[in-house]
């Protein structure tokens, strides 16, 4: 009777409050009253009294779902129909926890599970699916769980998921019309499941066969296509690349470069003459022949890596960029040994090039004003830095010839020059690599995080979304909402909400789909949302566990994912801290998790407790060298140590920017930077850049 009463006097009040706008949601003081009512299962919570609307809507929901949660159906279904009568800024919210709770005939269930698709919004799709799924399990209705399993798949965060839904639907259905649609759709997906592909679905078969890692049978596609007389020019160039691609994933370097003399030798036997595709043959000879170059140097094999940019340069083909990028190599190749002289000459014939590819100009002038750097040729390297500043547009790529024209100046005893750009660095990137840099060159402290401060949308959707603790929902909401957010005070005003709903990759991605000129003018109030703690319970154990530091962790997390668990490279590394499939079975007993498979690496706990066991062995080998144990984890220990041997002169900074590999090279700035702003984010005072960051352990 208490009950009936109780739901009786919802209806009433919420119904006197029928058919007013949308409302924002009651403010955060009052939610977290309400959770620790639920917490405590206090009779206030069906005392309304002095409750403004907003504030009804949201404990009942709250307290309906908790219901749900424990069992309670009877009770959680009765709140949820006293919702149903009010004008609930959310409506579809609750029909889905009426479908999911409420006792219902199979008529009803069926009018409740065919709600018409565009009467769900689209961020409710997935739960209701799932909500529709169940349901239809529970009356038996066979093809409706084939239907809502195959439309499922499509909400599935990998593509392994997808497949499997898909081909379970497929396995479920009866309605001859509805398993063919269905096995349409698994063929769209994953092409690997046609039956009898045609030459131009071949490719896609292939390419489907590469990424459930059937590498074998993969390659044998990859060269029909090669083989094919038909296969333009494109087509033959895409299929070996993949080819040669498989190879570098199952780590085999040498394959991976004979693969690309194929691939050149196939060209030239195919299209070396023909006028139609002169242009395109052209480019791509000259790119493989200075590709298979650079894996020859790779390789230690620098006789056949001149030899085939000595033909490069002999070619009066070559356009000025292709003749740039040769030089730059062979430059590159006689740096690597301190050959100072001979690469100085080439990275000179190289800078004077009409050069119209951009990464090609910032490798060639790079190299050119850095190496007269190294060889303390300091006015002259002063020149080529003004020179190239001058060409450079972006204002990001700038920032790395700025830091060193002032080391340059300096050295050149021009130190009120250096001052003035180290401040201006510091001020303007002060979040950057080379902006933390300036920081610790001028022995400033850095500050403490500061609390963010930014002006929020209002979107009451994603905010009730939030108070209702439906974080599900609001991630979706915000993937539907990206590709509206056109101007860059849009995405800045909605920034806030990915972190509210614990979608911290969908916020670095909207940052950093900003222009690089506005992000270089962001100031230090965007700090704890471009460097976010997700996962903290996690990385507090595995930091203990393992005796290493959070802020470290954070900082190769954020690099190798931007903490979407469900990450995979090109490479075949998986999961938040990017690990192969051969590591991970290397690792599993002394990181003590169980590992099975390479889709056990989505799971975070997994993963994170297998590349803090990687990272920390990596630390003991190196002995605490920061720049050999990060850049190890992105490339290989055998490199590193070749790196060391050859290119370290004793100044950590030089050392970094002398690493040979682009990839590798900016990863270790990126972690160090990375590092230094958790820091901030983690340590409660101001601190100096330690004397010791290459080579002692890190703490917070």
């Amino acid at each position: 009777m208490k009950t009936l009463t109780t739901n009786l006097l919802i209806l009433m009040f919420l119904y006197s409050c029928a058919h007013k706008p949308m409302v924002p949601p009651p403010t955060e003081k009052f939610l977290e009253e309400t959770r620790k009512l639920l917490k405590s299962n206090s009779s206030e919570l069906d005392n309304y009294t002095h409750l403004n609307m907003e504030q009804k809507w949201a404990r009942i929901y709250l307290h309906g779902k908790q219901l749900s949660d424990s069992g309670r159906n009877g009770l959680a279904c009765n709140k949820f129909k006293a919702l149903e009568e009010t004008p609930f800024p959310l409506p579809i919210l609750v029909d889905i926890q009426i479908l999911k709770v409420c006792p219902i005939s199979v008529i009803e269930a069926r009018k409740r599970m065919d709600y018409p698709k565009n009467e769900v919004h689209p961020w409710a799709k997935e739960e209701f699916l799932l909500t529709a799924l169940k349901r239809s399990r529970e009356f038996g209705l066979t093809d409706h769980q084939a239907k809502f399993l195959g439309e499922l798949a499509f909400y599935q965060e990998t593509r392994e998921q997808k497949v499997h839904y898909l081909k379970k639907s497929i396995k479920m259905a009866q309605d001859s019309d509805l398993k063919k649609k269905l096995q349409e759709k698994l063929e769209i997906l994953s092409p690997s499941h046609i039956k009898n592909p045609t030459d131009d679905q071949l490719y896609d078969y292939a390419r489907d066969l590469e990424r459930f890692r059937k590498f074998e049978e993969a390659r044998k596609h990859y060269t029909l296509i090669g083989h094919n007389m038909d296969s333009t020019i494109e087509e033959v160039v895409k299929a070996y690349e993949r080819k040669a691609m498989s190879w570098k994933i199952q780590r085999s370097n040498k394959k991976y470069r004979e693969i690309l003399e194929e691939l050149l030798g196939q060209i030239q036997a195919r299209f070396d003459g023909d006028e139609k595709v002169e242009e395109e043959y052209l480019k791509y000879y000259f790119k493989y022949k200075i590709l298979i170059a650079r894996r020859f140097w790779t390789e230690n094999k620098r006789k056949k890596a001149h030899k085939l940019l000595d033909e490069v340069i002999a070619d009066k083909r070559a356009t000025q960029t292709q003749l740039a990028h040769a030089y730059w190599l062979k430059g590159s190749i006689y740096s690597e040994f301190n050959h100072f002289k001979k690469s100085l000459a080439n990275y000179k014939l190289a800078f004077e090039k009409e050069i119209d590819d951009e990464n090609i100009f910032l490798k060639v002038s790079w190299s050119y004003a850095w190496t007269l750097y190294l060889k303390k040729q300091y006015s002259a390297s002063i020149e080529i830095f003004d020179r190239s500043l001058e060409k450079i547009e972006d204002p990001l790529d700038k920032l790395r010839y700025q830091f060193w024209l002032a080391k340059t100046l300096w050295k050149n005893k021009k130190k009120n020059k250096a001052r003035d750009i180290y401040m201006d660095l510091l001020k303007n990137a002060p979040q950057h690599y080379y902006g933390i840099l300036a920081r610790a060159e001028m022995n400033m402290t850095f500050p403490k995080a500061p609390e963010l401060q930014n002006k929020l949308a209002e979107d009451f959707t994603i905010m009730w979304l939030k108070s209702l603790d439906e974080l599900g929902m609001g991630k979706d909401y915000l993937e539907g909402m990206i590709p509206k957010l056109s101007s860059n005070e849009q995405k800045l005003a909605y920034i806030p909400y990915f972190s509210s709903v614990e979608w911290f990759e969908g916020g670095l991605k909207t940052y950093f789909s900003l222009p690089s000129k506005e992000r270089y003018k962001l100031s230090d109030a965007y700090l704890p949302l471009v460097f976010p703690t997700p996962y903290k319970k996690l990385i507090k154990k595995a930091s203990k566990k393992f005796r290493i530091s959070p802020s470290f962790l954070y900082s190769i997390m954020r690099q190798e994912s931007a903490f979407d668990p469900e990450a995979r490279s090109w490479a075949d590394a998986f999961g938040l801290l990017q690990l192969t499939p051969e590591r991970a079975k290397e690792l599993r007993r002394r990181a003590g998790v169980k590992y099975k498979t390479y889709s056990d690496l989505y799971d975070p706990e997994t993963n994170i407790y297998l590349g803090a066991r990687l990272l920390k062995d990596l630390q003991v080998k190196f002995k605490n060298n920061f720049i050999s144990y990060v850049g190890s984890y992105n490339a290989s220990e055998r490199a590193v140590k070749h790196w060391k041997k050859t290119r370290f002169r004793g100044d950590f900074l030089e050392y970094i920017e002398r690493i040979p590999y682009d990839e590798t090279r900016k990863y270790v700035k990126l972690v160090l930077r990375n590092y230094i702003n958790y820091k901030r984010s983690l340590t409660p005072k101001p601190f100096l850049f330690p004397k010791r960051f290459f080579t002692s352990r890190l703490t917070d």
